[in-house]
């Protein structure tokens, strides 16, 4: 009988915590489902494991004599996984250990790329201390060195697996697709929807920065305009992050006279609770020329979390939206604010719409982004490196 090989073992890497999404569904999510399927899977979240005194963003810039002890800990703590291939999530400063590692160790990587971060990874602060320890000054070299150092890189976008292939051969696409499971609504909340006086909508994320604020700005606009037209809705915001609270007073002053109900952090698990509430997710992607690469490469977690909720959506059509959005059946692109605000009119008008999009939108995320599916292309992936002697 022919040997089979051995299925390889695999350590997920991530700076963040399991708040949020980057490290919670690529790493946690996906080592989960890998053991599912009999493969020997831990993680490591940088944060969760070394900095829990830090903040989320904190983790992002903390002093770079935080970023070294952290670094060199978790060296010491991983050295002896040689048998292990790190699966990296991101190139920022928590990615300098596994260079060491496979610098020094030999051990294996596999490159995961979420964000299009090239020009604004932080490694460290100080340009002498990357060029010491990643060989560079110049965070976009390093980038790419992480990508040149592993056996394969993972894209959660089609913009980004257009970008990896530039520079490697082997790359896998792997959204940043939901649990249906979690994020499923029970019956009692669908009928509980059918009985609302009002069409709901809603948008969730972290608002982190300046491009974030410009969205829900852009939001807030589009459904004063809505509002006007129809009076029979209302907005629930769940925002937190650094520009949370200034969202929050925007809301209780320039748009006062509207109908929004805001909401700071809940812990991620409990999200899908908070959707059920609504009929329609929003998800406006604009942008300054600074943030367009960015935007371009996103994987749009909101959306897929709408969608497997079994939501209308209206969405700009940039990034995988427009891959995954077919326009009138499974939810509404709007390239513009007039577009924004005429399908918002469109869906807060016919609840019968809203039920119907939102049956075809759940069917998406079943059929090509839950995470079973993102398991089996994780397990399609492995045995293709496998086959090509990579691994």
């Amino acid at each position: 009988m022919k040997n089979e090989k051995k299925k390889p073992k695999l350590l997920f890497w991530g700076l963040m915590g399991y708040d949020r999404p980057s490290t919670r569904v690529r790493c946690v999510n996906f080592a989960n489902q890998l053991r599912k399927r009999d493969y020997s899977c831990d993680y490591m979240l940088m944060r969760d494991k070394y900095g829990k005194q830090f903040g989320h963003e904190q983790m992002l810039h903390i002093g770079d004599w935080h970023k070294l002890a952290i670094t060199i800990k978790a060296y010491r703590d991983h050295r002896d996984i040689e048998d292990r291939i790190l699966f990296l999530q991101k190139a920022h400063w928590h990615a300098v250990a596994p260079h060491l590692l496979h610098k020094r160790r030999g051990v294996k990587m596999i490159f995961d790329y979420d964000d299009w971060d090239l020009d604004r990874s932080p490694f460290f602060n100080h340009e002498t201390l990357n060029r010491i320890f990643m060989g560079s000054r110049d965070e976009v070299v390093n980038t790419w060195k992480l990508v040149d150092e592993s056996l394969a890189c993972v894209a959660a976008s089609k913009g980004l697996e257009t970008l990896l292939k530039k520079r490697h051969s082997l790359v896998y696409y792997i959204p940043t697709g939901p649990n249906a499971d979690l994020f499923c609504p029970t019956e009692s909340q669908l009928e509980a929807r059918k009985s609302m006086d009002k069409t709901i909508f809603t948008w969730c994320g972290n608002v982190w920065g300046g491009v974030l604020l410009g969205n829900v700005t852009y939001l807030l606009n589009c459904f004063s305009k809505v509002y006007e037209a129809n009076p029979n809705v209302e907005l629930r915001l769940l925002a937190w992050g650094t520009y949370g609270q200034v969202v929050k007073e925007l809301i209780s002053t320039a748009y006062d006279h509207l109908p929004i109900r805001f909401n700071s952090f809940i812990p991620p698990d409990q999200v899908p609770n908070y959707m059920a509430g609504a009929h329609v997710g929003l998800l406006p992607l604009k942008g300054d020329d600074m943030n367009l690469e960015w935007l371009k490469g996103k994987s749009p977690t909101k959306q897929f979390e709408y969608m497997a909720m079994q939501m209308a959506t209206v969405a700009t059509p940039i990034g995988d939206v427009k891959h995954l959005v077919k326009d009138g059946e499974n939810g509404f692109l709007a390239p513009t604010q007039n577009d924004f605000v005429e399908k918002m009119l469109k869906l807060a008008g016919d609840r019968s719409l809203c039920a119907k999009m939102g049956e075809r939108a759940r069917q998406t995320i079943l059929d090509d982004y839950c995470l079973e599916r993102l398991g089996d292309k994780l397990v399609f992936m492995l045995n293709d490196l496998m086959k090509k002697g990579v691994i």
